[in-house]
C-alpha cells in the first residue's frame, strides 16, 4: 500500500528519507522552514571570493554505506572522491609533523602501517594501540569519557593527545573530555577496524548543496514529490495516542496519513505541546539534550603552504584544517582553508575579527612556510547548535525513530543510530523510518 507521507525538515535525513519513500512510490510532501533546503548541512557562495563554503566540514567514511547509497540513488555519487588507503597527516605548534596511513592489507593488518610510521611513538605505545581492537564491545562504555576508557586500555597521554583526541573532536564534535566512550566506539569499530576500504575518507568535491540538496529535491519532484520552502511548522496536535494535525505559522492546518519528524531535537521542542517535554513517557528526555556548536575559520591567501588535504591539530585551539585548494574539484575563486574548532562553546563568544588573529598564530606556529604569504580574505561561520552534544549517559536520552503515537516518526542523527550525530547517522535514521513506514499497516 502506497502512503501519503509529510516530512517536516529539509536535512539529510529529511531528504535521505523522502528521496527513498518517493523511490519505493509513496506520495511526499516535505516542508521545510528556511527558505532553502539542507538543514545543519549545506553550502553557500561566498560574495568576496566567489568561493563555496560548507557551513561546517564535512568528512564521508568508507564505512558509510547508508549515505553513499543514498548519493547513488540521487545520482551524485560521484562526487566523492575515496583516498585508497586511509592517510591522515598530524602536527602540532613547533613540532615536527607525523603521518597515518594505512596499508593496503585486510584488516587489522592495515593498520600496521599507520601506527608503526607514526614518529615519537615508542614500541610500546605502538603494540598498546592493538589493545583497542580486544576492547571493542558495543556496550556499557556510556558512564566512562573518552580519556577514561582509553586509558583503562593503555593508551598514553601522548597517544591520546596527538591520535585519538583530534580523532575523536572530528568524530563527535565535541570535547573529548565530557564525551561519552559509547559513541567513540562505533566509529573505531566501522571506520577504522572493520577493513581498509572502510577505514577511507572520502570527499566532496563540491559544496553540500550541489552534493546533496538540489539533487534530492529534483528526484523528489521528478518522482511526484513536492518541496514547500519558508513554511514553518509551529505546533503538533495530538488526541490521545494519535498525531492528528500539524499547524503551520500562517494558521493552516494538515492531517497527515503519515507523519515524519525529520528536525533537530532543539527544533522538536518547540512543535510539541509544553506538557510533553516534561510529562510525557516517551518525549520528556527532549529536555535533557544538549547541543555542540562548531566554528569554522576560512582563510584565503596567495599561495598554498600546505600541502596535505587534512591535517589533524594538537596543542591548539584549531582541531583541524581542511584544504579546501585541493579537495574541491572545480572552486571559484582563489584556493583557500577552512580551520575547525569543534565543540566551540567559547569561540561563539568571541568576534569574528578576534578569532581570525588567533587562527593565523596558530597556523604560523605549525607551519613554518606560511611566513611571507599574504592573506587575502578570511570569513568565519558559526553553527551554535550544530550537532548533539555526546556527553556522558547521552545514549540513554536519544529516542527511537518510532513513537508511540500512531504514524508519528522522528528522523535525525541526534535519534538512536548506534552511532555519534553524523551524516550517516542521519541516512540511517531515514532508512529505518522508511522500513517502519512500509511494515506499519
Amino acid at each position: 500500500m502506497k502512503k501519503e507521507v509529510v516530512i517536516l525538515g529539509g536535512g539529510f535525513a529529511g531528504l535521505a528519507a523522502g528521496v527513498e519513500l518517493a523511490a519505493r512510490g509513496h506520495q511526499i510532501t516535505l516542508f521545510e522552514a528556511r527558505g532553502r533546503l539542507g538543514g545543519r548541512a549545506y553550502s553557500f557562495r561566498d560574495p568576496a571570493t566567489g568561493s563555496i563554503l560548507d557551513n561546517g566540514q564535512h568528512l564521508f567514511m568508507g564505512c558509510y554505506r547508508a549515505t553513499t547509497a543514498f548519493l547513488k540513488r540521487i545520482g551524485r555519487l560521484g562526487d566523492l572522491r575515496f583516498q585508497k588507503n586511509l592517510t591522515v597527516d598530524f602536527s602540532g605548534p613547533s613540532e615536527r609533523g607525523a603521518r597515518f596511513r594505512a596499508w593496503s592489507l585486510p584488516a587489522p593488518w592495515h593498520l600496521i602501517g599507520g601506527v608503526f610510521g607514526f614518529r615519537s611513538w615508542t614500541l610500546r605505545e605502538k603494540l598498546a594501540f592493538f589493545k583497542i581492537r580486544g576492547a571493542i564491545r558495543g556496550n556499557g562504555l556510556d558512564d566512562k569519557t573518552v580519556p577514561e576508557w582509553l586509558g583503562e586500555l593503555g593508551q598514553s597521554a601522548r597517544v591520546r593527545s596527538r591520535f585519538w583526541e583530534p580523532l575523536s573532536f572530528a568524530a563527535l564534535n565535541d570535547d573529548p573530555r565530557i564525551s561519552s566512550a559509547a559513541l567513540l566506539e562505533p566509529v573505531i569499530r566501522e571506520a577504522l577496524l572493520s577493513g581498509r576500504r572502510e577505514s577511507r575518507i572520502g570527499f566532496s568535491q563540491v559544496g553540500l548543496s550541489e552534493l546533496y540538496v538540489e539533487p534530492s529535491r529534483e528526484f523528489l519532484e521528478k518522482n511526484g514529490g513536492r518541496v514547500f520552502l519558508k513554511t514553518p511548522a509551529v505546533k503538533i496536535h495530538f488526541s490521545g495516542r494519535e498525531m492528528k494535525e500539524v499547524e503551520f505559522r500562517d494558521g493552516r492546518r494538515i492531517a497527515p496519513e503519515t507523519l515524519v519528524l525529520a528536525v533537530p531535537f532543539f527544533a522538536l521542542r518547540k512543535l510539541l505541546p509544553d506538557w510533553m517535554i516534561y510529562q510525557d513517557p516517551f518525549f520528556h528526555l527532549l529536555h535533557q539534550l544538549k547541543s555542540s556548536p562548531i566554528a569554522a575559520i576560512n582563510l584565503w591567501f596567495d599561495r598554498n603552504f600546505v600541502d596535505s588535504e587534512l591535517v589533524g591539530l594538537w596543542g591548539t585551539r584549531v582541531h583541524w584544517i581542511f584544504n579546501k585548494g585541493r579537495i574541491l574539484r572545480n572552486g571559484s575563486g582563489p584556493p583557500y582553508l577552512s580551520l575547525v574548532i569543534s565543540g566551540a562553546r567559547e569561540e561563539m563568544q568571541v568576534k569574528g575579527p578576534q578569532l581570525i588573529e588567533m587562527a593565523l598564530g596558530e597556523l604560523a606556529s605549525v607551519f613554518p612556510r606560511m611566513s611571507g604569504a599574504r592573506l587575502l580574505h578570511a570569513q568565519v561561520t558559526k553553527e551554535p547548535e550544530a550537532t548533539l552534544s555526546p556527553v556522558v549517559g547521552v545514549e540513554k536520552l536519544r529516542l527511537p525513530q518510532k513513537t508511540p503515537y500512531k504514524n508519528l516518526y522522528l528522523a535525525g542523527d541526534w535519534t538512536s543510530t548506534g552511532l555519534p550525530a553524523t551524516i550517516e547517522g542521519a541516512v540511517r535514521s531515514a532508512n529505518r523510518v522508511v522500513e517502519m513506514i512500509e511494515n506499519d499497516r
